[in-house]
């Protein structure tokens, strides 16, 4: 990736918790150009210079999606913790703008497609058609777009609530 797109600066937005192994394993395997941030106010503002992200699915990917920054969704747990979880839920996708739109906007690598090899060439397939990043974050804002009611969220579960009480 770096040769192909050498003025990249890579960062990595990991918890306090995570961040000093996230480090040091970048430094162990020397690579460059690459940071590694834990602060949310710092990672609000990269986002809004990002070209690109690779998220797990969860709170992040819609705030990348709020952002307008075209991305992948990545994830991979640990067998047992996925066999459970296929048993139980009955979703073809992970992400919530993929579930909304009961199509795959947004790639999802997960488990054993979840490869670096895989990661490599979608995210060179997006960044290599600039066309299909924006169908892909034109799509994204459509799906925002129909989450947002004319009450804020707070009220209509006040309201809900009262109802039920």
């Amino acid at each position: 990736m770096k040769k192909k797109h050498e003025d990249f600066i890579y960062v990595f937005h990991s918890t306090k918790e995570y961040k000093d192994l996230l480090y040091s394993h970048i430094k162990s395997s020397k690579l460059t150009c690459c940071e590694v941030i834990s602060d949310e106010k710092i990672k609000k503002h990269i986002l809004q210079k990002s070209v690109f992200a690779i998220c797990k699915s969860g709170t992040v990917s819609l705030e990348i999606c709020s952002a307008k920054i075209p991305s992948i969704i990545l994830y991979k747990m640990g067998f047992i913790n996925f066999f459970i979880i296929k048993m139980l839920v009955k979703i073809k996708y992970a992400n919530i703008i993929n579930i909304a739109a009961n199509e795959e906007i947004i790639p999802e690598l997960l488990q054993s497609k979840c490869s670096a090899e895989n990661i490599y060439k979608l995210v060179n397939m997006y960044l290599d058609n600039p066309e299909k990043i924006k169908k892909q974050v034109s799509k994204i804002q459509k799906i925002l777009d129909s989450f947002k009611t004319e009450k804020p969220s707070s009220m209509l579960a006040s309201e809900s609530l009262n109802r039920l009480i």
